[in-house]
């Protein structure tokens, strides 16, 4: 799966429902198929796929046992993804959080701020316009995921 993570285009072994898995790869599973596989109580080896309607109370107990949960936007201007990001961090999720399916540059920097780690782009999407979305802004109003300063904190500093 070709992904952006810590500021750089690479493929890495983790795969989605639907593609050629190869050998070695790990995989990411919908929340019903995660449940059947990750019996144990122990921490999964499996990847957790969640869709933007699912409800963070239901899915946090697999989350917290996943080393990525990849959160599925179907459709871009679709904001439910955000806040299911960001209730998961709040919720103690440390993980790689990854935003994969209708994810367009323009969403790069918020998605960050949500606390999303990697992300999974449309295949339209140039790597490199991506890396350079994830800076299009150098100030933060609100506070997020991210702990970037905001500006009010800014500007009582000064």
């Amino acid at each position: 799966m070709r992904v952006i993570k810590q500021g750089e285009e690479r493929q890495d072994d983790w795969m989605l429902p639907g593609t050629a898995a190869t050998e070695g790869a790990r995989l990411i599973l919908p929340l019903a198929e995660w449940r059947e596989r990750s019996l144990d109580a122990g921490l999964s080896p499996y990847g957790l796929l969640l869709t933007t309607a699912d409800r963070v109370e239901e899915v946090l107990p697999a989350a917290l046992r996943s080393p990525l949960v990849a959160i599925e936007f179907t459709d871009f201007n679709d904001g439910r993804g955000y806040s299911l990001a960001r209730q998961l961090r709040a919720a103690g999720y440390a993980g790689d959080l990854r935003a994969v399916g209708e994810v367009l540059r323009d969403q790069a920097f918020y998605l960050a701020r949500c606390g999303f780690s990697s992300f999974a782009p449309a295949p339209r999407v140039s790597g490199a316009a991506f890396i350079a979305g994830l800076e299009d802004f150098s100030l933060a109003y609100q506070a997020a995921a991210d702990q970037r300063t905001i500006v009010q904190r800014l500007r009582r500093a000064r």
